[in-house]
């Protein structure tokens, strides 16, 4: 896999002032690779990939920014699993503090079905699968925020393949990659565009008791790294994935028992990946930059 030049900067220079952070930190090092304090993230909230033939607004995905500020994503990139389909977010481009803002493939349609919704950008300049594919969302630095692999069939929800509903998550604060966290959109029986899901309404986001973030170190590895799992409750059989820049999950583990996981660096080509952690309900995520020289 080739990083260009500029990529492979960004990434040392973030590790490396991360890793400074840390040692200043002392022993907690909470200070570094939460994605509130290290690099500013966002949701793959809403997906409409099937319309009815009676509603055919286009294809669309909703995003949610879940910092509690406005979320500059000028530049950045919406792409699908083809990585010449790619949606670039023009300059100036901004989403609320706990806000939304929906890519439409058509513009005409999708304002034609949806008139009350103002929060959209496009067009898309490409559909999404019917049968399921892998959706990524990229930083103006090349750095991959969020990634949903999305299905037509269990655990999936299913009435959105072409049944007139779309595929909404439980909640901002659970795995988007996992089927079961999503729900088919009911009444209005297609879909949210551009605000709350309907059976988000109402649910409060997680206590700040209860949040996640990783430390990496040393970073850049070039043996091993261990990641420290800060949280203030014990980790009992969580999840950790590392993606490559192609959205490609390049290592999974499962069943981690404490909150020290040792990676080794074996398989792994130099470049940045985005390592993901998940709590064994599926409630807490942290994500943090690992860098292989």
């Amino acid at each position: 896999m080739k990083f260009s030049f500029t990529i492979l900067c960004s990434c040392f220079f973030m590790a490396f002032m991360s890793y400074g952070v840390q040692l200043m930190a002392g022993t907690d090092n909470r200070a570094a690779f939460s994605p509130a304090d290290y690099t500013d993230s966002l949701v793959i909230n809403e997906i409409n990939y099937n319309s009815a033939a009676t509603f055919d607004p286009g294809d669309w995905v909703e995003l949610y920014n879940p910092q509690a500020h406005a979320l500059d994503i000028s530049n950045w990139v919406f792409k699908d699993e083809v990585d010449t389909h790619a949606f670039i977010f023009s300059q100036g481009t901004q989403i609320p503090a706990n806000g939304f803002i929906v890519v439409a493939f058509d513009l005409t349609t999708f304002h034609t079905l949806f008139p009350d919704v103002t929060n959209y950008v496009g067009p898309m300049g490409f559909g999404l699968s019917g049968s399921g594919e892998l959706l990524r969302v990229y930083d103006n630095n090349e750095a991959l925020v969020d990634t949903v692999h999305y299905d037509d069939a269990a655990p999936w929800p299913t009435g959105a393949d072409g049944n007139g509903a779309s595929l909404e998550l439980l909640s901002p604060s659970l795995n988007n990659a996992l089927g079961e966290n999503w729900k088919d959109s009911g009444n209005p029986p297609h879909g949210t565009p551009g605000e709350a899901n309907v059976i988000n309404l109402g649910i409060s986001h997680a206590p700040a008791a209860e949040t996640l973030s990783l430390s990496i170190f040393p970073n850049p590895v070039q043996t091993t790294a261990f990641i420290k799992i800060n949280s203030k409750v014990l980790n009992d059989e969580g999840t950790l994935n590392v993606y490559n820049f192609a959205g490609q999950m390049v290592r999974h583990i499962e069943l981690i028992t404490g909150n020290l996981v040792e990676i080794d660096r074996n398989g792994l080509v130099s470049g940045c990946y985005l390592v993901r952690f998940t709590n064994k309900a599926g409630t807490l995520i942290a994500t943090g930059k690992l860098v292989v020289d």
